[in-house]
């Protein structure tokens, strides 16, 4: 049978808090595009055995997580792009929270939530033959994404 839950992403949902843990997420959904694919991994290892034709798995911690988010640059200060920037800036880079809706505001979707700082952003580049937006990207870095129904 076919799914009838299938979602477009076009009405998602972004959302930060910076400081992480303080006050209230910030919806930077206005001046944001889009969120990669995050794999999350588990360590594993394996071993042969002589005598068998297949291997001893174990299995260990999850690995870290790192999260991309893709955001239209302004300077606008309150919007997505400096809002990552000066939280990269910060001395030792700030902790923050990013929260992401894939349903956006529907009632009852599920959610998913990266504590950390942000380990690499790009800073704007131009083309003048092009119209379009100027694009750029910040990844977050943290212990594990929390996922919430």
């Amino acid at each position: 049978m076919a799914t009838t839950g299938q979602m477009s992403g076009a009405f998602g949902k972004i959302e930060i808090r910076t400081p992480s843990g303080t006050g209230s997420f910030t919806d930077i959904s206005g001046s944001s595009q889009a969120v990669e694919v995050a794999t999350v991994t588990r360590k594993s290892g394996m071993a042969f055995p002589l005598d068998s034709d297949t291997p001893a798995v174990t299995y260990g911690k999850q690995e870290g997580a790192e999260v991309t988010f893709m955001v239209i640059y302004t300077d606008v200060v309150a919007e997505a792009y400096q809002t990552a920037l000066t939280t990269f800036e910060a001395a030792g880079g700030a902790t923050l929270d990013v929260k992401w809706t894939p349903g956006g505001s529907t009632a009852g979707a599920d959610t998913y939530t990266i504590t950390g700082r942000i380990t690499s952003i790009d800073y704007p580049g131009f083309n003048g033959d092009s119209g379009d937006p100027i694009m750029c990207n910040f990844t977050v870095t943290g212990s594990h994404v929390v996922h919430t129904v």
